[in-house]
């Protein structure tokens, strides 16, 4: 052991330190970090709600809004519960699915079109290329 290895132990052992690890697969720490990507981006991209309160677009987009921040609160919800971060799911993809067609469904609702714009096509687009790289790395570690 190193000497500062050495002293750690040392500290950790005479000041009753639980240092417990839960007993993991690598197949579950995978999954979880897949799991903790999509919904960690999807809590991020929600935080865009208290700005979109604040913008004058009417009543369909303030749905909106609701919709993707109830999307994303029930998202950590999911991974917070139980084992649901161990396994292997499309459950964090279906919350960012809800949350773009929340996104889409707000911009056709107060501009009349599909489109995004302002504020909501950063987001909208930060998320489709979250979503991108949520499906690559589900496809590449393969059970």
């Amino acid at each position: 052991m190193v000497m500062w290895q050495a002293h750690v132990r040392k500290i950790v052992l005479t000041r009753g330190v639980n240092l417990k690890v839960p007993s993991v697969t690598i197949d579950e720490t995978l999954n979880r970090g897949l799991n903790f990507f999509g919904t960690a981006t999807l809590a991020i991209l929600a935080t865009s709600t208290i700005h979109g309160f604040e913008l004058p677009y009417g009543t369909a987009h303030r749905i909106a809004e609701i919709a993707f921040g109830l999307s994303a609160a029930a998202s950590i919800v999911w991974y917070l519960s139980g084992r649901n971060r161990y396994r292997r799911s499309v459950a964090p993809l279906i919350f960012m699915m809800i949350a773009l067609l929340a996104k889409l469904g707000g911009g056709l609702g107060s501009y009349g079109r599909i489109f995004p714009v302002g504020a909501d096509l950063g987001i909208t687009f930060l998320l489709v290329v979250t979503m991108a790289v949520w499906v690559w790395q589900f496809l590449t570690v393969r059970k």
